[in-house]
């Protein structure tokens, strides 16, 4: 009898987390026909004997290596051997909960009735750890991992996310989607981006995935991969999925317009018309055809019925006509103000990331040459992928933004509106020796910014030959031991109006925001950096990171370099709160103990220089907060106010600092021996204490 579900778990060593794994499949899985194939990749520990010993009292079947070939052709292995209507590739470090099969098919059923689309062949839980939309934060102990489960479906029932991607630690697909998407890729063996590529494979024969937002499974993460460092948990696999999927021939743009309006429908066709190829218009108006006449790239101009409820299909079905393998998406009253060229749009067609399948643009509502600073994110490009006509459904992270902006006009002016102004923006950083993480920084900004310019300060690896494959401006500068130099040098390259400083070791985690900061009419923003600390510590400094492009403004500092202090001597310049934040990671790198340290003596050297320099006063008093030393902590900050330090951020400062020292004594007071003799006057300064720290 064929199983309704197959379970596949490649197993590589830690047999003790295998058991776990085995042991929470069988508690809940209660549903059936279903059949476990093991995969033991070549473990050493006792997985042969225990999985052997276990094959005869379940339906379990066992596939044994010899030795280790990886994660990517054990799972093929058992792809190959499955029977199931349902085949779940589920990692061996995992934790299933009650009822996980079936929530996860219902979740298919709920996406099919939910989008009305039968496509939907592709599910994944949430867990603990994973990336992407299916990461949430938890706090529980791991022996209470059945009961979260239960508790996190009820809180959560049938909620759905439709994606792009889902992780391989745990993906259930149909038998009907193997059969036309086929096994994992090899060439990506033995493990890392196996999964991506099986995604991008499945959405490109039709099929859709989403997340099932009611189903979690416990991941304990990286305990096989970490064994192997030479495979960086998989991303060393990176840029042979971006060569894999690489396609540099010609692409066909398909501008598309349903015209109810023809008063902007000249200054619309102009602003892309160099960038398309042709220009699809369906007519309400029965004018639009003497406007379109003087395009010659207009090939379809059909009338279609005044007010059509549902135009989109019909565009759709006519462009289909037109073979096209990207829409440009725009209205008859809007117009792209930035240089929209075909090199630009060529640019977007042929991403270096294979997995974009869209472009967002921000679209404001403009009068003349004034404008209401409250952009509308809006899609302005799509991939031409089977079943898009028939869904039009784009999953938030197959979507990127670009800082391509949209005029869309009005017929009378409006309360609240700003001159219109051009808006260009470059991300400047500088780096050394960052090959490791420079592609994760570049992927994650790639086509945000008008350009990227990195500031190279002797770096020995191949920092500067992966800059550039992703198109960024590199120049070299000799490292003179002071960092405000080097970032005024870096802003110096930037042609644009707006600059965004941000480190290799950050991510902004909503870059669309930024468009949003630059066309609000302010001129610097001012972000909260979440400051992650090993051990699961964060801090929230803050720092402007968002600035105008002008002459007056430059850093100052040799170590903790800020632009604030000239943007303070700019009469009548406005700075805001940042509506996005930044996340900062380099204090869990493996060097970040000997940058602190360098940072140290930085500081010290321009104490020296200048001891009436409030400066690195400052920067050493949040060195020490951080390694938990209070009194020499106020003490620098004590310095650096008598030295005419007098920001608002010193009086922030002062208080966490204080804050810190409370919550220090407050973890040291807490578990007091009633029997002390002040026992009462510490439980009552334990009570404000822990008021003040809670708030």
């Amino acid at each position: 009898m064929n199983a309704h579900y197959s379970i596949i778990i490649p197993a590589y060593n830690h047999l003790d987390l295998t058991i776990q794994c085995f042991n929470s499949i069988v508690r809940n899985s209660n549903v059936g026909p279903l059949e476990i194939i093991l995969v033991n990749d070549g473990s050493t520990d006792g997985t042969r004997e225990w999985s052997k010993s276990l094959e005869r009292k379940f339906n379990l079947s066992v596939i044994d290596h010899q030795q280790r070939i990886g994660f990517t052709k054990s799972c093929l292995e058992g792809m190959k051997q499955a029977r199931g209507d349902y085949i779940v590739l589920l990692n061996n470090d995992t934790l299933v909960t009650p009822n996980w099969l079936l929530r996860l098919e219902n979740s298919l059923f709920e996406a099919r009735r939910r989008y009305k689309n039968p496509n939907f062949h592709l599910v994944g839980p949430v867990s603990n750890n994973v990336p992407g939309f299916q990461q949430i934060k938890i706090d529980m102990p791991i022996e209470k991992v059945d009961d979260y489960g239960e508790k996190y479906y009820n809180l959560n029932k049938n909620k759905i996310k439709p994606v792009l991607f889902l992780s391989g630690f745990c993906l259930m697909f149909t038998r009907k989607l193997y059969k036309r998407v086929g096994d994992l890729d090899e060439r990506f063996s033995p493990g890392g981006y196996e999964d991506r590529d099986f995604c991008l494979r499945a959405r490109l024969e039709g099929f859709l995935a989403c997340i099932s937002q009611d189903t979690f499974i416990y991941h304990h993460g990286h305990k096989t991969i970490d064994e192997f460092p030479e495979l960086d948990r998989g991303l060393a696999n990176r840029w042979k999925y971006f060569e894999k999927w690489k396609d540099d021939k010609p692409k066909k743009l398909v501008a598309m317009y349903y015209v109810q309006d023809t008063t902007y429908l000249k200054q619309s066709l102009e602003s892309i018309n160099e960038a398309v190829d042709e220009i699809v218009i369906l007519d309400s108006t029965h004018q639009a055809k003497s406007i379109a006449d003087n395009f010659p790239k207009v090939v379809i101009c059909q009338d279609a019925k005044l007010a059509e409820k549902q135009p989109m299909p019909k565009l759709l079905n006519l462009l289909k006509s037109r073979k096209p393998d990207w829409l440009l998406m725009i209205g008859k009253d809007e117009k792209i103000v930035e240089n929209f060229t075909r090199k630009y749009a060529e640019k977007l067609m042929n991403p270096i990331i294979p997995d974009i399948m869209a472009y967002e643009s921000s679209k404001f509502l403009t009068w003349n040459d004034c404008f209401i600073p409250k952009p509308l994110p809006t899609l302005l490009m799509l991939r031409v992928v089977p079943g898009l006509a028939e869904t039009f459904l784009m999953p938030e992270d197959a979507i990127k933004p670009c800082p391509l902006r949209i005029q869309w006009r009005t017929n009378e002016p409006k309360a609240g509106m700003f001159p219109w102004k051009e808006n260009s923006i470059a991300l400047v950083t500088i780096m050394k020796n960052e090959a490791k993480n420079l592609d994760s920084f570049l992927e994650h900004t790639y086509l945000a910014f008008d350009e990227t310019i990195l500031l190279d300060t002797g770096s020995a690896d191949n920092s500067k030959k992966i800059a550039q494959k992703w198109g960024a401006k590199v120049y070299d500068f000799k490292w003179k031991n002071h960092y405000g130099v080097a970032r005024n040098v870096a802003m110096n390259f930037a042609n644009t109006e707006w600059i965004q400083q941000l480190d290799i070791d950050e991510k902004i985690e909503e870059i669309s925001k930024v468009y949003e900061m630059i066309n609000s009419g302010k001129d610097a923003f001012l972000f909260t950096i979440v400051d992650l600390h090993p051990g699961g510590g964060v801090a929230f400094p803050e720092s402007i990171r968002l600035f105008r492009n002008l002459k007056e403004v430059s850093y100052s500092g040799i170590v903790h370099e800020t632009v604030t202090e000239s943007l303070f001597r700019i009469k009548g310049l406005q700075v805001d709160r940042a509506t996005t934040k930044i996340v900062h990671y380099g204090r869990l790198k493996p060097d970040a103990e000997a940058k602190k340290k360098y940072y140290q003596e930085l500081a010290m050297e321009q104490m020296k220089k200048d001891e009436n320099d409030p400066l690195p006063y400052f920067h050493l008093a949040l060195m020490e907060r951080d390694n938990k030393h209070i009194e020499e902590a106020l003490n620098y900050l004590q310095k650096a106010a008598a030295r005419g330090w007098n920001k608002p951020n010193i009086r922030l400062e002062f208080a966490n600092t204080h804050l810190l020292a409370a919550k220090v004594l407050y973890e040291t007071l807490k578990d007091i021996d009633s029997g002390h003799p002040y026992y009462n006057e510490i439980m009552k300064k334990i009570e404000i204490l822990g008021g003040l720290i809670k708030s």
